[in-house]
């Protein structure tokens, strides 16, 4: 109680701007009842009590840590990558793809596109013949998304069949069922050899053509792996490589997302920090 009356103090100082003397006025007695509280339980401390205290003590440090990790990845990534205009005029300059497939890329911003499709450019593997970004965007204001207003669709390069899906989700949504509703989706655009938006064709059927199709529909995800760099000092090579088994054991985008594992795809990079 006595950490809980200090962080609601500090909001209320900081983020609800309430002058310094509302502040004192209303949780100094607070304060003073909570401090009475926790010194009469001190004395449990050597026959019991050292115990939620150590699993407090861990369980911080293992956020901080994580915390401090995921600070680290984002600071070594690239602050500029690779513009969408680059991959167009590399689908543009070559005559090497996959005929009848469909490549889903998770990404996140527009303006940029997915390290894996990069990855596939540098290594001359043939792209798809249809090439999707995807991204997935959940709205924390309303709580389920209509199937009308669910997709919306951003041509690229129409000749090349290159474009952008961004899918809404209202934070109720079920995450994992991204994959199925992707997927009708893209195949009904690709199939129609239009790129109007149909979202209401998500939940209809998509005939015998569309079902021998997405047999060749694939999903990407960029996975990068993380490990010490041996020259740095022995606390960063401690969290860094703690952060790195924490990673390894969070939740699969494959998974969350309900992605085909069959038809997936994670095309993984190293990173050392």
């Amino acid at each position: 109680m006595v950490l809980t009356t200090v962080v609601i103090a500090a909001v209320a100082a900081r983020v609800w701007n309430w002058h310094a003397v509302i502040v004192f006025a209303v949780f100094m007695p607070i304060f003073v009842v909570d401090v009475n509280f926790w010194a009469s339980t001190l004395h449990k401390i050597p026959v019991g009590g050292w115990l939620p205290l150590l699993i407090g003590v861990v369980l911080s440090a293992a956020m901080l840590v994580y915390q401090y990790g995921r600070v680290q990845h984002a600071n070594s990534l690239p602050t500029s990558r690779v513009k969408i205009s680059e991959v167009l005029e590399a689908l543009s300059g070559t005559d090497s793809r996959y005929s009848g497939s469909i490549g889903i890329f998770m990404c996140g911003l527009l303006s940029t596109y997915p390290q894996s499709l990069s990855l596939l450019q540098k290594l001359r593997i043939p792209f798809p013949e249809t090439v999707v970004l995807l991204s997935v965007h959940v709205d924390e204001a309303i709580p389920y998304i209509g199937a009308s207003d669910r997709f919306v669709l951003t041509v690229l390069e129409p000749s090349l069949r290159v474009f952008h899906v961004r899918m809404r989700l209202g934070f109720a949504d079920d995450l994992a069922s991204v994959g199925s509703l992707v997927e009708h989706y893209v195949v009904h655009v690709a199939l129609s050899g239009s790129f109007a938006n149909h979202p209401e064709s998500v939940s209809q059927s998509v005939g015998d053509e569309g079902r021998e199709r997405r047999r060749v529909v694939t999903f990407f995800h960029d996975e990068p792996t993380v490990s010490a760099n041996p020259d740095k000092f022995v606390l960063h090579r401690w969290a860094v490589t703690l952060f790195a088994g924490m990673e390894s054991l969070s939740t699969n985008y494959f998974a969350l997302y309900g992605l085909p594992a069959s038809s997936s795809l994670q095309i993984s990079t190293h990173v050392e920090l």
